[in-house]
């Protein structure tokens, strides 16, 4: 099992128990980026997103680890009704990790993307775009903006849009 998978896989784990996550799920808008969407966990951020035009919010906490071989920034979004799992790292290529990124791999790059509805399966997405600020100096949260869309075999093609970010990181390095 590669670094990049176990960490995904650690994650999801992490988020499975993670608090419910702002309120009801149903927050008063719906641009994205939904406003008076606040953290139910003390200490977590906020994630925003329509899901097919409906309005989601979440608690969202990030974490950053740089290694000699690798470096890896995790995002984790968590609502009463769905969890998302945001993953960007490099391999042989350590440092600050920001930018805009796909899906697609490029190299050292690997980008994953998980959105897993109630309580049922993770999805992988058609498409994927994540944009993040610059990420490696203690202190900084994260933010920034995603989308993506997926092929669930039951609920048929799903759209995330307009997301928004701003959550704490926790810097692990050894």
């Amino acid at each position: 099992m590669n670094t990049t998978v176990a960490v995904a896989a650690a994650l999801l784990l992490g988020v499975a128990s993670a608090g419910a996550g702002c309120g009801s799920g149903s927050p008063s808008k719906g641009e994205g980026g939904v406003s008076g969407c606040q953290p139910d966990a003390s200490g977590a951020g906020t994630m925003t997103w329509l899901r097919d035009g409906t309005p989601e919010c979440a608690d969202s906490t990030a974490t950053f680890q740089n290694l000699p071989i690798d470096t890896t920034f995790s995002l984790t979004g968590q609502s009463a009704t769905a969890r998302i799992l945001m993953n960007v790292s490099t391999i042989f290529a350590p440092g600050p990790i920001g930018g805009t990124y796909t899906c697609a791999a490029s190299g050292s790059l690997s980008v994953i993307f998980y959105y897993m509805p109630g309580q049922g399966n993770s999805y992988g997405p058609n498409t994927c775009e994540l944009t993040l600020n610059m990420q490696g100096t203690e202190g900084v949260h994260a933010t920034g903006t995603f989308f993506a869309t997926f092929d669930p075999p039951v609920e048929g093609t799903t759209a995330l849009m307009n997301g928004v970010f701003d959550a704490p990181v926790t810097i692990r390095n050894p």
